[in-house]
């Protein structure tokens, strides 16, 4: 079973402490920042976990982003198109009663 963020501050191994920042979510590093003495280097390697993780997340995000916008252009030439035909056979229709 995973650790809390309490009780990995107390284990006293470094190597451990390390892998499970690394693998921590968010919300488990900032737990982790309660319990643990800023002045401690395993404080500064979970400010940088916490960095890289949500620089992960934010990439993520971005890239959601990114697809969603492209996704939508691709709507909007559509809906000009269908909105240039439209306007085409309004006009024959109208010359044509």
């Amino acid at each position: 079973m995973r650790k809390t963020p309490k009780e990995i501050s107390e284990c006293g191994n470094q190597f451990e402490t390390q892998d499970w920042l690394l693998s921590a979510t968010t919300d488990e590093i900032c737990g982790f920042f309660t319990y643990s003495d800023p002045r401690n280097h395993t404080y500064q390697f979970a400010r940088a976990a916490l960095e890289i993780r949500l620089s992960k997340d934010a990439e993520i995000h971005t890239r959601r982003i990114v697809w969603l916008t492209r996704f939508v252009a691709i709507l909007t030439v559509v809906l000009v198109a269908l909105t240039g035909v439209l306007v085409v056979l309004t006009y024959k229709l109208a010359q044509h009663p």
